[in-house]
């Protein structure tokens, strides 16, 4: 699968913060606060509020961040470690924290940070920014778009008695990078979906046209199966491209049964078997081996993400539902509510919560203990 300085009062932080629930000085030796994400690097764990554990130790190590409302962090290829949130980014060089200046809060939402196999740095918001680590340079690929007259919904074809939708500045989502090299992204506001080749700089864009509506051409995740089709999540549900045309995967007819919203695509995995995994908000979790089955049916539970270990079991994320495991064709229930996972290079997988901290699976007894031991 198929990847966000500025110091501030207290106050300001703690209208900031995401997990947080008081405006207190961090304390890196407290386990139970939330972990949103979580990365490895030289036998030590990042956890996303900015702390880096070393497990040779089980120790903390305070690296001075300049904020701690951290929800997404990734090690990149020359070993920086970057942290964003929907308001700030920032990336950590071995030495101490770094502003990139790559965005700033005019350009909207930070909606995704990835990095393609060249090194380079890929900003979503708003706008579309490329980042050189190399030489510190930014170049905006995806400029501002003119924001829509915002129309009625009873104009759309929505509820009549629904309101004007407020204006937005726009959502760009990931960048994706194919096996070919090609890069994917969408232009806001119906402006469709790219295909670009970075060395030819050639470029193919499928607009409203070809089958995308304002919700469908923001893509909040891409993956590429086995047969070379790229699989796009999006608000309204899954897209595939495969033989030179877009088709929409949707995992249950549209048949005014299910809520608005029911399409929304949280996460998606291709797993060692090339099935596609897809986390519906409101629907749960589906997959695809050439026709959907419904894996389970967590409508009222929100799941979030999903991991395969190395074992090839599926876990399962949710905000406050538990974790669940998919193993030989059985769904089973933990008590931790975790929503990020990794697993090392020597097979120890970890669990953060958003609301009780770090976990590690033993697989001897079959469940989750926190993590460092005696915390």
């Amino acid at each position: 699968m198929t990847i966000k300085s500025l110091l501030f009062t207290c106050g300001t932080l703690c209208s900031m913060l995401f997990s947080l629930v008081s405006c207190q000085s961090p304390n890196v030796d407290a386990p139970a606060r939330s972990v949103n994400s979580i990365a490895f690097q030289n036998n030590a764990l990042w956890l996303c509020r900015l702390e880096r554990l070393d497990l040779s130790t089980n120790t903390f190590a305070k690296l001075d961040p300049k904020f701690y409302g951290c929800q997404h962090l990734f090690v990149a290829q020359n070993g920086w470690v970057w942290a964003y949130n929907e308001d700030m980014l920032q990336y950590y060089d071995g030495q101490t924290w770094h502003d990139p200046k790559v965005y700033t809060r005019d350009q909207g939402n930070l909606n995704a940070v990835t990095e393609t196999r060249d090194g380079t740095i890929w900003v979503s918001s708003s706008i579309l920014t490329r980042y050189d680590p190399r030489t510190g340079q930014a170049t905006v690929i995806v400029p501002p778009q003119p924001t829509p007259t915002p129309v009625p919904e009873d104009q759309q074809g929505g509820d009549i008695l629904g309101g004007i939708p407020m204006p937005t500045k726009g959502y760009v989502g990931p960048v994706f990078e194919a096996a070919d090299g090609s890069l994917w992204f969408n232009i806001p506001f119906k402006g469709g979906i790219v295909q670009w080749n970075p060395g030819t700089g050639s470029k193919q864009i499928w607009g409203p046209n070809d089958g995308f509506d304002s919700l469908n051409s923001s893509p909040f995740q891409y993956l590429q199966s086995r047969d070379g089709s790229i699989w796009m999540g999006t608000a309204g549900g899954v897209h595939r491209f495969k033989d030179g045309q877009w088709q929409r995967m949707d995992s249950i007819n549209r048949d005014g049964s299910h809520e608005l919203g029911d399409f929304n695509v949280k996460d998606m995995l291709k797993d060692a078997q090339g099935r596609i995994w897809v986390v519906y908000k409101q629907i749960g979790v589906m997959m695809w081996d050439g026709a959907w089955r419904e894996i389970g049916d967590f409508s009222n539970d929100q799941p979030l993400s999903l991991f395969e270990d190395s074992s090839g079991a599926i876990w399962i994320g949710f905000n406050d539902h538990g974790t669940v495991k998919y193993e030989n064709g059985r769904l089973k229930s933990y008590p931790p509510h975790m929503s990020a996972f990794l697993e090392t290079p020597d097979h120890r997988l970890f669990g953060g919560s958003r609301g009780e901290g770090l976990f590690l699976y033993n697989r001897a007894s079959d469940q989750w203990e926190k993590y460092p031991p005696g915390q």
